[in-house]
């Protein structure tokens, strides 16, 4: 700052703004960031699927006793990253956007190095989608195309413009599919695993971050072998990457089932006349479950 203030005091500024290009380009700049903000506003980003999270109920102490499918038929549970084991964030970022953190939507390099590839082995190699272009494609899913991929970056863009990180990675964690009207990690865990997604070994943390890569192709009840070998390359490139430590290739075990239903959404625990109620605590008659003494609460889908 103290430079800044030195550079301008030597007239450095006057300087630079009494040539030509340099206003031109200065108007430029000012009437790009104008154009900006006018197509922001007149073309918000869309955020009626991040809204439209499923109804859950919860004891007393916060524990899951009941959900409901969101209005378009998906188990789609509210989730929060602060809520999902730390290994597991750990190998999606390794996994999908290694510069999450550092880049403004897109990545630059990773667009350079996936351009390259294609043109050196004349297929694609490896993609450049960011954690956030794939959030601004499942809150407003299109037709793969090239102008649905450039509104893609666009909307990245924008969006990293709007939410911080945390918030960015929330939406991945809540949209991401897995497999049939499994969307988010939190309904996945509890599908496939049957818990909380707050504690996940290894072999579970990578079947779901290479899940919903190829949700209907990988989904571990349907095709296990391809389900395995999918998880067992992400335990073994983050292991040479040392992201994750030696750990066993035996595929977690789980229940198959031809339904997508997660067992803990499955409780008969308050019929669905629920899911018209205000939020709050329910005034039926209520009998303790799990030892709380007190009745549960409904959280509706903008609750969170």
């Amino acid at each position: 700052m103290n430079a800044l203030r030195q550079w301008m005091a030597q007239g450095h500024l006057s300087r630079w703004a009494s040539r030509p290009t340099s206003v031109i380009l200065a108007f430029a700049v000012i009437g790009l960031l104008f154009s900006l903000a006018v197509l922001d506003r007149v073309f918000p980003v869309e955020k009626s699927r991040i809204d439209d999270r499923s109804v859950i109920v919860t004891s007393a102490k916060g524990t899951l006793l009941r959900a409901f499918t969101s209005s378009d038929g998906r188990w789609r549970l509210p989730v929060k990253p602060s809520e999902v084991d730390s290994r597991y964030i750990k190998m999606l970022l390794a996994w999908e956007d290694q510069r999450f953190r550092d880049h403004a939507g897109v990545d630059p390099f990773a667009m350079l190095r996936s351009i390259y590839q294609l043109a050196a082995h004349a297929r694609v190699v490896s993609g450049a989608s960011t954690i956030t272009m794939q959030v601004a494609r499942l809150m407003e899913p299109r037709e793969r195309t090239l102008f649905a991929k450039t509104m893609q970056v666009a909307r990245a863009l924008q969006l990293d413009w709007h939410y911080s990180k945390e918030e960015i990675l929330e939406h991945y964690l809540t949209l991401a599919p897995y497999g049939g009207n499994l969307e988010g990690i939190r309904a996945a865990s509890f599908a496939w695993f049957g818990k909380e997604p707050a504690r996940l070994t290894i072999g579970e943390a990578a079947l779901l971050v290479c899940l919903p890569q190829s949700p209907e192709r990988r989904r571990p009840d349907r095709f296990p072998e391809i389900a395995r070998k999918a998880r067992d390359r992400v335990i073994i490139t983050l292991a040479e990457r040392g992201v994750s430590g030696p750990t066993s290739t035996t595929m977690p075990t789980w229940q198959p089932s031809s339904s997508t239903t997660p067992p803990a959404m499955s409780w008969p625990i308050w019929g669905g006349q629920i899911s018209g109620r205000r939020p709050g605590r329910l005034t039926s008659p209520w009998r303790p479950a799990h030892r709380d003494r007190e009745p549960p609460r409904v959280h509706r889908r903008h609750d969170r």
